[in-house]
């Protein structure tokens, strides 16, 4: 409640629902790694998302009904708790969304995106996934439009794939595909090209690529007359063998596609897999052709790291000379210069050139400085930290703190960096930390903020 009224009075409260807020408390607690705190603050998030209205018209001008307004917010919930492992909440969360199923009306867009959260479990509870995905079944009988129904069957058809359940997959495609076959252009569009059956050929070959039908995908995404769907199609389609493990697949269609953004997209994720599985010399040249400039320095930042970590500096310092230049686009959005820059600075320290890193760094914090921070706490700021205490460029992560707008940020600042120090073992740095957070906080006017920061870093201190 003190969270709620500080965020009400100061005008930083930016979310549609409670609900949302505990679920970024939650993870800010796991940040800090205070895994029980986060767990029990994400239950609250639950109750929230189950008991409270939508609260959404108070701040925001969103129209979205309060069902897909309650959606939305178990979709944010479930992401977050699949990242940080809690699998009572996903379950929680799906037990909510199951509830619902059957109260939807035949709008396409909160059943799609029931089906979206489902997705965003990651078959953590398959029965349950399977459970809302039946619902939605019969839910999408309702829609009128046939276009829109042919759709969203089309999503819970991919739906299904991903819980493993192809069978059920196909059942539901084989009876879409003839449907989109018959579909007729839009006479109205102006054009002689038929968008719909394209888009309807779209959604279908993706639903065939995630239930394991990779074939009858391309061969289906090979008839799309349109270019560019016929490229976010092929995109999709990567996505689906990189997760399925056939990267040797995956490459070659990827290259194909001619739509620069679509090809971005479908490349992104591969050097990640490579780089999981310790092979950087088959990350590096996926690298090198991404097109999006802050996809491509931070992926070769990571490359360049990889190589670092494994005693070859000579082969980690030239990639990082290629990743460099990148970040003086001046057409980058700020943030992903200044995340490059944090990973860049990392690699070159972890290759032992400490004062690369540091000058790294300064760049990064100048362009830090020009960013007009709306969010709490200043992402950039904390990346910069985060990223100069891994380079064990102790100083220049103190001099974010004073660049902070506000003194509950640079407190919120000082505990990450302790809990980073904790983590690599230099508990004298991790108590200085503390210890000038306790400064910050006592100094607080309010006596309700001093007596939450002043309690969260006492219980810091004592993990």
């Amino acid at each position: 409640e003190k969270v709620l009224i500080y965020a009400e009075r100061t005008g930083t409260y930016i979310y549609a629902s409670n609900a949302r807020l505990f679920k970024d408390i939650a993870s800010d607690y796991a940040a800090m790694g205070q895994k029980q705190m986060a767990m029990d603050v994400m239950k609250l998030a639950l109750i929230q998302a189950q008991t409270e209205e939508d609260v959404s018209a108070k701040y925001s001008s969103n129209w979205s009904s309060p069902a897909i307004q309650k959606l939305e917010t178990l979709n944010q919930i479930v992401q977050t708790s699949v990242e940080l492992g809690f699998k009572d909440s996903i379950e929680e969360a799906l037990s909510q969304a199951l509830k619902m199923a059957p109260t939807l009306d035949d709008n396409s867009h909160s059943i799609q995106l029931l089906i979206t959260v489902v997705n965003s479990s990651e078959s953590t509870v398959p029965n349950l996934a399977a459970e809302i995905l039946s619902q939605a079944l019969q839910v999408v009988q309702k829609i009128e439009n046939a276009d829109a129904k042919l759709f969203t069957e089309a999503k819970i058809a991919a739906a299904y794939g991903q819980i493993g359940d192809s069978n059920k997959a196909v059942e539901i495609l084989s009876q879409l595909l003839p449907k989109a076959e018959k579909m007729q252009r839009d006479p109205n569009s102006g054009s002689m090209v038929n968008f719909k059956r394209a888009q309807a050929f779209s959604e279908i070959a993706i639903a065939y690529a995630f239930s394991g039908k990779l074939h009858e995908a391309l061969t289906l995404t090979n008839r799309i007359e349109v270019q560019d769907i016929r490229d976010m199609t092929l995109a999709n389609l990567v996505q689906a063998y990189v997760k399925m493990g056939q990267l040797t697949q995956a490459i070659p269609i990827a290259q194909t596609i001619r739509n620069k953004d679509a090809r971005s997209r479908a490349l992104k994720d591969i050097p990640q897999v490579y780089l999981a599985s310790g092979e950087p010399a088959k990350a590096l040249p996926i690298a090198q052709i991404m097109w999006e400039d802050d996809q491509k320095a931070q992926t070769l930042a990571k490359v360049a790291l990889a190589y670092a970590q494994a005693n070859q500096p000579e082969v980690a310092l030239p990639i990082l000379s290629q990743a460099l230049p990148i970040t003086k686009n001046d057409f980058l959005d700020k943030r992903d210069r200044t995340t490059a820059l944090g990973d860049i600075a990392i690699s070159y320290a972890a290759a032992g050139k400490n004062q690369e890193a540091a000058n790294v760094l300064s760049q990064a914090l100048q362009i830090a400085q020009t960013i007009e921070f709306q969010s709490y706490p200043p992402d950039q700021m904390l990346a910069i930290i985060t990223a100069a205490v891994k380079a064990e460029q102790d100083e220049l992560a103190l001099q974010v703190i004073p660049n902070l707008p506000d003194d509950r940020f640079k407190i919120t600042a000082l505990r990450q960096m302790a809990q980073l120090y904790h983590e690599v073992g230099k508990k004298q740095q991790a108590e200085a930390a503390l210890n000038q957070a306790v400064q910050i906080a006592g100094k607080l006017n309010d006596v309700g903020d001093k007596e939450r920061f002043l309690n969260a870093i006492a219980q810091q201190q004592q993990n």
